[in-house]
């Protein structure tokens, strides 16, 4: 086929699409304003998940554990619990430190303002070892791992208590979980919903035009002239969602830079429009809408 006849035959069912779009102008509006809302939320959903998924690597690498022992712990008591815990495969450094050590760290953490007038050596200190622990990605079943072996440590004679901040990471991996099943739930329900308005714009353009689709089918017209003008319908919904969705990213990211920079005076990289997310606002609108018209025409356009 040359190109003017192609040329032609797309003009034509670009034209039949727009019918269908003037044909049900409110129904067109609600659906491209539902991709829209999708296309914005899936997004911001996931630019929040990985940023806190990255907050909570960063948290879980580097991590101490503090195990404080007895005052009247002996030498040999102290390079023995050394040596069994560098044992560990996720250990990486032990360090002792001796009363006044721990005493000086102590004093290192509070203010001037609260030692003002303060004898330092009120100020608790005992002997203690300090762990590091080997920087790398953590899961909740590491955390309990930690935390059995921490219990049997406080086992040992010599161990008076040993300090390790897991509950609250482990508090902070429940809530992102819940963060996550929730948000994948309400995305899910949003995208549903988008799909569902397509489809319904779709179903009103095939049963209003069901007498010329007869027509044409009695001519022998195939399937695929049949289909398209409905699957372009649903794409350019699709894409004017995805225009709608990337205007409004776009305005709050303009406004969540000045008020962080012109109220608070901060410098701080706030990209809210990263490549991914481009991308998702670009062709997932498109992809919903063929999706939306896909469904329609499998349901009411069978031969």
């Amino acid at each position: 086929m040359s190109m003017e006849p192609r040329i032609a035959r797309a003009a034509h069912f670009f034209r039949e699409a727009w019918k269908n779009i003037r044909s049900a102008p409110i129904l067109t509006t609600v659906a491209v304003l539902t991709i829209a809302v999708s296309l914005i939320l899936v997004g911001l959903f996931g630019f929040i998940m990985i940023n806190a998924d990255r907050v909570l690597d960063a948290v879980a690498k580097d991590l101490r554990i503090t195990i404080y022992l007895a005052e009247d712990v002996t030498p040999d008591e102290v390079d023995s619990l050394q040596r069994l815990i560098a044992n560990r495969d996720e250990v990486d450094s032990v360090t002792f430190l001796t009363a006044e050590d721990d005493r000086d760290r102590n004093v290192a953490l509070l203010s001037s303002e609260l030692l003002e007038g303060l004898d330092e050596e009120a100020i608790p200190g005992q002997p203690a070892i300090e762990v590091q622990l080997v920087p790398r990605q953590r899961t909740k079943d590491d955390f309990a791992t930690l935390n059995a072996w921490l219990e049997e440590l406080t086992n040992v004679e010599s161990v008076q208590e040993a300090y390790f901040g897991a509950d609250k990471i482990r508090i902070l991996f429940a809530v992102i979980d819940l963060v996550r099943f929730t948000g994948v739930l309400i995305c899910a329900i949003v995208l549903a919903a988008a799909i569902f308005f397509t489809f319904s714009t779709i179903k009103l353009a095939v049963y209003a035009r069901k007498e010329e689709i007869e027509v044409l089918r009695l001519v022998g017209a195939t399937d695929g002239f049949i289909r398209s003008p409905f699957y372009i319908e649903g794409a350019l919904a699709g894409l004017c969602g995805s225009l709608t969705a990337l205007a409004i990213i776009a305005f709050i990211h303009s406004k969540l830079i000045a008020f962080v920079e012109e109220e608070h005076f901060l410098n701080v990289s706030l990209d809210l429009m990263p490549a991914g997310v481009v991308l998702w606002l670009l062709f997932g609108g498109v992809a919903l809408g063929l999706t939306g018209s896909a469904l329609s025409l499998g349901r009411y356009l069978r031969t």
